[in-house]
């Protein structure tokens, strides 16, 4: 997906990578919040959400039938969630280990 064209003549990296940016300078979580909120539905924001809880509970050694049970996301949901993970365990690891305030990394 990434990589792909809007237009004939429009690449879609460049313009995430301005929107990355954009989004690293804002000073608040907040404020970046209120960016996503500006750019992704109600319906988006749900469901980026909803894997971020998933990943969050596999990482956390919880399988897929209780990670189904405990946010009642459906199996193919939680499986999709589960090979993004064995696809990025490292580096989702460190997201899920920063946002909870045990960055290491320094």
């Amino acid at each position: 997906m990434v990589g792909e064209a809007l237009s004939d003549s429009v690449e879609i990296q460049p313009h995430l990578d301005e929107f990355v940016t954009c989004m690293v300078g804002l000073e608040t979580p907040e404020d970046r919040r209120h960016l996503l909120e500006v750019f992704l539905s109600n319906q988006e924001l749900g469901r980026l959400a909803s894997r971020w809880a998933n990943i969050q509970l596999l990482l956390a050694g919880d399988t897929q039938r209780q990670v189904c049970d405990a946010t009642g996301a459906a199996s193919a949901t939680v499986g999709r969630a589960a090979k993004t993970l064995s696809e990025h365990k490292e580096f989702l690891g460190k997201l899920v280990q920063t946002s909870q305030g045990n960055d290491d990394s320094q």
